[in-house]
């Protein structure tokens, strides 16, 4: 599955104050610093440094016969608020939900196409900025992702046969994480569990922000991407399928 940066807005170099508040990236710096950290460098990144953003990840993806070619494009969107002009509403931030290829076991998806995934909130898109080390630079040529992780799929709810996930944390605080943009495999839509009566507080606005606690449950919903609710029927029932990268 091929990869490329959509630039539906032009990158934009961001201090990373405006990054936090933006999109919502609480933990930017000190996941950035354990990146580095994991990856051998000391280097302390500073809260001066400006990042150049992307707005979305674009996924070209196989065809399948029983979804029209015009489907054959996945969208994963990373965007900040944008305004037309002073006459026109500030359209929103877009943090769209995403698969991650984690490598991770799971027994509830272990031989699955689900197999090795898990779903995170896609924050931040963004490249080093040029002054870091060099090794930093040469070990990243690729954009990197700032998300956060979701519950690994675990139960179903029996009626809808959707896994049931929630906000993961560590701390007990969001567990947050930078990871390159090619473990990004595909977007992920997530349903609210609101019981019996729609929560209020819920609205366009605060849906990605860190608004829902770390209690609150989510479906995730395969039926509304058709490609991928394919992918997975066709593998379930032939296991021959899985998800291309």
């Amino acid at each position: 599955m091929q990869q490329t940066l959509g630039q539906f807005f032009e990158p934009l170099y961001t201090a990373k104050e405006k990054i936090i508040s933006n999109q919502h990236a609480t933990y930017f710096l000190d996941a950035l610093t354990s990146f580095f950290r994991a990856h051998g460098c000391h280097y302390t990144p500073h809260s001066t440094d400006l990042f150049n953003l992307y707005s979305r990840l674009v996924f070209q993806l196989p065809a399948v016969a029983e979804v029209s070619v015009s489907k054959n494009k996945n969208i994963v969107r990373a965007s900040l608020p944008f305004t037309h002009g002073p006459h026109h509403a500030t359209e929103l931030a877009h943090l769209d939900f995403a698969l991650i290829r984690t490598g991770d076991s799971n027994p509830s998806t272990d031989g699955t196409c689900l197999e090795g995934l898990r779903v995170a909130q896609v924050r931040v898109v963004s490249t080093l900025p040029h002054h870091y080390p060099k090794a930093l630079l040469i070990q990243n040529p690729t954009p990197l992702a700032y998300i956060k992780w979701f519950t690994p799929f675990h139960a179903c709810e029996p009626a809808s046969d959707m896994y049931i996930v929630s906000c993961s944390t560590r701390m007990h605080c969001h567990f947050a994480e930078i990871i390159p943009i090619e473990c990004i495999v595909h977007s992920c839509h997530l349903l609210p569990d609101f019981g019996k009566e729609r929560d209020s507080r819920w609205t366009a606005a605060n849906v990605v922000s860190p608004f829902f606690d770390h209690s609150t449950s989510l479906y995730a919903n395969w039926g509304i991407e058709s490609s991928l609710w394919w992918k997975i029927q066709r593998y379930s029932s032939s296991g021959c399928w899985e998800l291309e990268y």
